[in-house]
Order: C-alpha cells, then sequence, then structure tokens
C-alpha cells in the first residue's frame, strides 16, 4: 500500500496446533484479525481474536499454545483501487495455503475467564473445639493440653475463579466485648469477711509458723528441706492480707482493698487473629487445592514459623513456600501451600472441614471464624483484576466463639517440703485457664485421702479405700489482674494455702494411716455466664503422694 494508506488486516482462524503442525479449530479460540502494519509502541499491531470457555467454571484462565492461520486478506472500506496490485473487494481470500509463508506462532497465550455471576455467599454449618491428645499423657506434668478447632462450611458453585478467604479470631470473650455486669456480693455483713479472714489465718497459721521461723536460715542458705522463701512469703502473704482487708473495710480506713503485695497477676492471653485464603484455581484441572496463610501482622516480621497450617478435609499440607506475585490482597506477608482435594464421600458436595490441629490451650483458649468469596480477583497470576470483575459476597461468621473442654490425664506429683506448695504445682494449669473468655471463673474442688488397705495381692492388684478430707465448691477464682478480682475471689497460690490448711486440720482431727497413702484431687473450672456455665478444664485424677510416716505441712 501507498505510505500513509489504510492498512488492510490478515482474518483467519486462531487455534491450537493439530497432529500434524497446522493450526487446528478447537473449541476455545475463534477468528482473529492482524492489522498489516509496522508494531510500533504507539501503534501496536496486537492480533485481537475471540475466546470461549466451553466450561466456565472449571479454569480461572486457558492456557493456549497459539497458532494463526491467515485465510483471507480484508481491505478497509472505501479503500482507493489504484493503492492496491488487485482491484477493491472488500475481501480477498488466499487460494494457495502453503504452510511455510504463514505468520511466526503468538506462543503461549494465558486467557482470563471471568464469571460474571455473583457468587452466593459460604454457609457455617458448625464449630467444634475438641481435645487433642498428647503426645504422651501423664508423663511430664507440665506438657501443654492440645486442642482442636473444627469449622465445616458449605460454598455454593465448584468455580475455579473463587476464592475462599478465611480469618480465625483467637483469645474471644465469650460474652462479646460489651461490659460484664457487676457480680452481686454474697457477704451483705460487713464483719463478716473478718471472722472468716481471722478463721483461715488462725488454721493455716500453725502449718505456716515452723516455715515462717526458718526464714533466716534459709535466706543465708541454709534450706534444711524447707520450701523456697518466696513461696512461703506468698502463703503467709495470701493469709495475712485478708484480714488488713477486711479489718481496714469494717474501720473503714485503708486504700478500699488495694493489695499492693499481692501475688503477681497471671497474663491473659491476649486477642489474635490469623488470615486464610484457599484458592480453588487448580483444583479442577489438577486437583490441588491451594491454601495461603499470613504470617503475622502486615507490619512484622515475615517469619512462617508461627503459622497454623489447618488440615483440609482430614489432608495436611504439602511444601511450604513464599507466595510471590500470587499473593493475596497484594500486600502483606504470605505463604503457601498445596493440598489434595479430596472431599468426603459422606458430607454433601460443596461442603469443606478445616480444622487446625494442635492448640496449646493456655495461648489460644477461644476460637471464632469468618469467612468470605471473593470471584475474580486473581485470574491471572501476577495480573490485576479490574475492580469491575470482582465480586464479593458478604462476611459469613459464627455468632460466638467455642471454648474447649479440657481434661487433664491421671498426674502424680510427688511428695515436696510443704503441701500448700505441692497443691499450688498441681493447681498451675487452672491459673490461666478460661482467662480470654471475660467471664467469671468457678473452680470446683474435692480432696480425698487414699491408702491402701492390705498389701498387694499375688497378681499386683492393691485394695484401696478412699475417705473424703474436704470440699469447695465454688470458689471464684481471679488471675490477680488490677480490677478483676471481686472481694471473694483467690488466686490459685491463695486457694492452695487455704486447701492445704484443710487438709492439715483434717489429718490432726482423723490421723490416718500413712503406711502406704495418697491425698486425691478432683478439680473443675467453669465459666459462669449469664445465661449458662461453660466448662473449661478438669482434672479428675491428680494424686500427691504420701510417703509412710510423712505429712507434709
Amino acid at each position: 500500500a501507498a505510505p500513509g494508506s489504510a492498512a488492510p488486516r490478515l482474518c483467519g482462524s486462531v487455534g491450537e496446533p493439530e497432529a500434524d503442525g497446522t493450526a487446528g479449530r478447537g473449541p476455545a479460540p475463534g477468528e482473529g484479525a492482524l492489522p498489516v502494519r509496522p508494531n510500533t509502541p504507539e501503534s501496536p499491531g496486537f492480533l485481537t481474536f475471540a475466546a470461549t470457555a466451553a466450561e466456565p467454571g472449571r479454569a480461572a484462565s486457558l492456557e493456549l499454545d497459539a497458532r494463526f492461520r491467515a485465510r483471507f486478506v480484508e481491505l478497509p472500506s472505501g479503500a482507493p483501487g489504484e493503492a492496491y496490485v488487485h482491484a477493491t473487494p472488500e475481501r480477498l481470500r488466499f487460494v494457495l495455503d502453503t504452510p511455510g509463508d504463514a505468520p511466526p506462532p503468538p506462543g503461549t497465550v494465558s486467557v482470563p475467564v471471568p464469571l460474571r455471576a455473583r457468587p452466593a455467599p459460604p454457609v457455617l454449618r458448625e464449630q467444634r473445639a475438641e481435645q487433642a491428645p498428647a503426645d504422651d499423657p501423664g508423663s511430664d506434668a507440665g506438657a501443654p493440653l492440645l486442642w482442636d478447632y473444627a469449622v465445616t462450611l458449605a460454598h455454593a458453585g465448584d468455580a475455579a475463579q473463587d476464592d475462599l478467604w478465611v480469618s480465625v479470631a483467637w483469645n474471644l470473650p465469650l460474652d462479646g466485648p460489651g461490659p460484664r455486669a457487676p457480680r452481686p456480693s454474697a457477704e451483705p455483713d460487713p464483719a463478716r469477711p473478718l471472722f472468716e479472714a481471722l478463721a483461715s489465718f488462725v488454721t493455716a497459721w500453725p502449718a505456716l509458723r515452723p516455715h515462717v521461723a526458718a526464714l533466716p536460715r534459709a535466706l543465708a542458705g541454709d534450706r534444711d528441706g524447707s520450701p523456697a522463701p518466696a513461696r512461703v512469703l506468698a502463703a503467709l502473704l495470701e493469709q495475712v492480707e485478708p484480714v488488713a482487708r477486711a479489718w481496714d473495710a469494717l474501720r473503714g480506713t485503708g486504700d478500699g482493698g488495694a493489695r499492693p503485695l499481692a501475688a503477681p497477676a497471671v497474663e491473659a492471653p491476649a486477642p489474635a487473629g490469623d488470615a486464610y485464603v484457599v484458592s480453588f484455581a487448580d483444583a479442577f484441572t489438577t486437583g490441588v487445592l491451594r491454601v495461603f496463610a499470613r504470617a503475622g501482622e502486615p507490619d512484622g516480621p515475615c517469619d512462617p514459623a508461627g503459622i497454623v497450617w489447618p488440615r483440609v478435609d482430614g489432608r495436611t499440607n504439602g511444601e511450604v513456600a513464599r507466595a510471590a506475585a500470587g499473593a493475596p490482597g497484594g500486600s502483606g506477608c504470605w505463604f503457601t501451600a498445596d493440598y489434595p482435594l479430596a472431599p468426603r464421600p459422606e458430607r454433601p458436595a460443596g461442603t469443606l472441614e478445616l480444622t487446625w490441629p494442635r492448640l496449646d490451650a493456655s495461648a489460644r483458649q477461644t476460637a471464632s471464624a469468618a469467612c468470605r468469596t471473593v470471584r475474580n480477583a486473581r485470574l491471572r497470576s501476577g495480573t490485576e483484576t479490574s475492580p469491575e470483575l470482582v465480586l464479593r459476597t458478604a462476611p459469613a461468621s459464627f455468632p460466638a466463639p467455642v471454648v474447649p473442654a479440657i481434661v487433664v490425664p491421671r498426674r502424680t506429683f510427688p511428695a515436696g517440703a510443704a503441701l500448700a506448695a505441692t497443691l499450688e504445682e498441681a493447681l498451675r494449669p487452672f491459673a490461666a485457664a478460661g482467662t480470654a473468655a471475660g467471664r467469671d471463673r468457678l473452680l470446683d474442688v474435692a480432696v480425698t485421702f487414699r491408702f491402701q488397705v492390705e498389701a498387694p495381692e499375688a497378681d499386683g492388684d492393691v485394695p484401696w479405700s478412699e475417705l473424703p478430707v474436704l470440699l469447695a465448691p465454688g470458689i471464684l477464682l481471679t488471675d490477680g489482674s488490677a480490677g478483676a478480682p471481686p472481694e471473694a475471689a483467690l488466686t490459685v497460690p491463695g486457694l492452695a494455702a487455704r486447701l492445704a490448711a484443710g487438709a492439715d486440720a483434717w489429718y490432726r482431727s482423723a490421723a490416718p494411716t500413712t503406711a502406704a497413702a495418697r491425698l486425691g484431687l478432683d478439680v473443675s473450672l467453669r465459666a459462669d455466664g449469664e445465661e449458662a456455665q461453660v466448662p473449661i478444664l478438669r482434672a479428675p485424677d491428680l494424686e500427691i503422694e504420701v510417703p509412710a510416716g510423712w505429712w507434709p505441712h
């Protein structure tokens, strides 16, 4: 064509190569037109063609090994005939088909396939908090108590263009963030707290007196079998401070119940959250679910060590890698892992179960999940989709968090120098348990004395008998933090001191045999809400050894 004249276009079919190497007419590509002009940045000569996905929801993009076969030359309408060698029809057809004269192949083309229909929001069916077995139950008293958090949801429509965004919030209060109603006082008589505090001190003082007298020697380095001075002072303060506070309250003096010398507060776990994205981009072509997990906060260190990877339909994750260009949201520290897509046959189609396994019950005490579906956001890796094509559903969430009901396995504690110290060690898991629930924590304690009634039999069976020692129901437990404990609440060290004093009083009165004996503890902790009581932690079979001729005062 003459310079400045309108350029013709090559029109033909776009397809993938067949067995003989020529361009085929596959179902996905269609017709295309290529302008015959110099390819410059100002006027690029792109080959434009239509592509049709036979099953749009099966793949988020079509990877085509495209071939272009020109069949016509299309002349611009109204072009002068002298501009070309031949006459001026609108289209001229090639009559010779020489493969060697075909244009070079465009190469692999990735065609995004957006879905125009708005996705249905996911439906959360249930969430469960179940105790997980320990590595070796009963072998280590300090082993963490573990639990599994499971969420079952239904996502409508199996579409490769969908991403399932899942967020899990840990340590949220069971009653929500609102303020709790004040607990009604059970002690209207101002003199009664003083009498109770004095009675507790008089009961505990005979057991504490020898250890208090031994404090100068213990501080000088001569322990002589006595407990650590810090434990002695803590037990003493737990008995002295209630008397001082009750006296100040009765006389109208003092600081209104402040506890400057109280035991250090137990630090409750702070609310936290994790974010995950389940991608279905390769689910229907390769049978792989790709899960993205965010490591820490957006401005924090990028370390995948703290990520709890969920199980998807019972399957564990594969190799973990840093998510680069394909990270969700385009920001933050994301890592990715692949899971085999294996829906369980006993569940309806479109149902997914996510399980976060082996959570430390002291660090993650409650859990609640929320999820939403995002469509067309990541059709091609590294390419941002136009916002007009991205469709989002409203988030779905559970009305309240769940808390696991943990049962402590059977544990036996060796006899120590002081019963209060041993009881405090046995009750240590209850100090911080349930502090994130945001409710009053009530503790029930039953103490029994177990002893052998006769020598072991030949087959090794040992007959035991049991005597009740004391029962302490409905003890209001506090973590020692400011503003949390009412006057009647106890910390774990204070409770241990009172239990030790009560057990010692029983022992002096009953004078049982200690030839082969143990103290048994049955302890349960529950959160007392306005409408229901939620079990948190139970230890039905804790034992403290009582050697022959010994009683841990």
